[in-house]
């Protein structure tokens, strides 16, 4: 089975949920493009990861707004991994579980619906209808979090 319901279901960070989404070809993925990326010992950066999600927008298909579906796919992952590492921080946080959750199906079913859009011109129409929101969000909070370190920040 390709999709594991149960842990995608109930996992509180989108890392976890592409993992269990595709299982077989986030497998695929890490064990031939992205391993072969990172030297060995160390933790895939946001190139490493922007590129193993090039090659999975490219084995989906040549769909344009693939590409910049898994582009903003990469950004999360990203996020994602700088604001674990900056838990601490975040400690205040009531239910972080449930939050962390509840912001990642947000984004994460809002890029799976925008997946479904294939062309600029329907993807333009999808984040028009809901003001961007998230393609706006996504890259203005990597760059935000990268611009003020934030690990560097809860180290």
């Amino acid at each position: 089975m390709s999709i594991e319901v149960i842990e995608l279901e109930t996992a509180s960070s989108p890392v976890f949920m592409m993992a269990h989404w595709n299982h077989t070809v986030h497998l695929w993925l890490k064990h031939y493009v992205q391993s072969r990326l990172v030297p060995p010992g160390g933790k895939p950066t946001l190139y490493q990861t922007l590129i193993t999600m090039m090659v999975s927008a490219f084995w989906h298909g040549f769909y344009p707004f693939y590409y910049f579906m898994f582009f903003q796919a990469a950004c999360v992952v990203e996020i994602s991994k700088d604001m674990y590492r900056a838990r601490y921080l975040f400690r205040w946080v009531p239910y972080p579980e449930i939050t962390c959750h509840f912001i990642s199906m947000l984004i994460l079913n809002y890029l799976g619906t925008s997946f479904n859009q294939l062309t600029f011109e329907r993807g333009f129409n999808f984040g028009r209808g809901t003001y961007f929101f998230v393609f706006i969000l996504v890259p203005v909070w990597l760059i935000f979090i990268k611009a003020i370190g934030l690990v560097k920040i809860a180290q």
